[in-house]
């Protein structure tokens, strides 16, 4: 939620450098000294966005995503995993924690004796194993972990929170 606040008003008053979210009291309550309220704030994205930041980005065909399902996609450039578990959906950066290879071609399988609504992604390349739900930690305890994304649901459409772009 604070992200999509800050994304608001940095596309409204990119001079702004840093904020704090505060309620008032009362349903009425006027806003505290400094404060500038919420509702005076419009959301306008900008012309062009600045690849420095991150964003949140429509990912096409993710509504449609069948339970059990797993999708390959890239948005603004990064490329990325989205899966269905059940009505859950889950995105991480499409790269194994432990070989570097894309997942697009995984297999979301249910563990031997495992529960319903259980998912783990296996690696096509090591065959390694992470846990959907538990963030993409690795299941033999490894401690590697995929790197998991924020979705969205907003306006009938799946966003993600597409990370900064690394400068290093």
């Amino acid at each position: 939620m604070s992200l999509a606040v800050e994304d608001a008003v940095s596309s409204a008053a990119p001079e702004v450098t840093g904020f704090d979210v505060d309620s008032p009291s009362g349903p009425h309550a006027a806003p505290a000294r400094g404060l500038i309220p919420l509702e005076v704030v419009r959301h306008e994205h900008p012309a062009q966005p600045d690849p420095g930041r991150g964003a949140w980005r429509a990912v096409p065909g993710a509504t449609d995503l069948p339970a059990g399902g797993l999708l390959g996609t890239t948005v603004a450039g990064v490329a990325i995993i989205v899966c269905r578990i059940g009505a859950d959906l889950f995105a991480f950066r499409d790269e194994c924690a432990r070989c570097g290879a894309t997942l697009a071609d995984a297999v979301l399988e249910r563990r031997m004796g495992a529960a319903v609504g259980t998912a783990i992604l296996r690696c096509p390349s090591c065959r390694s194993h992470y846990d959907v739900r538990q963030a993409g930690i690795a299941t033999d305890h490894s401690g590697s972990q995929l790197a998991p994304l924020p979705l969205l649901s907003r306006q009938g459409r799946i966003e993600v929170a597409v990370p900064a772009r690394d400068t290093r």
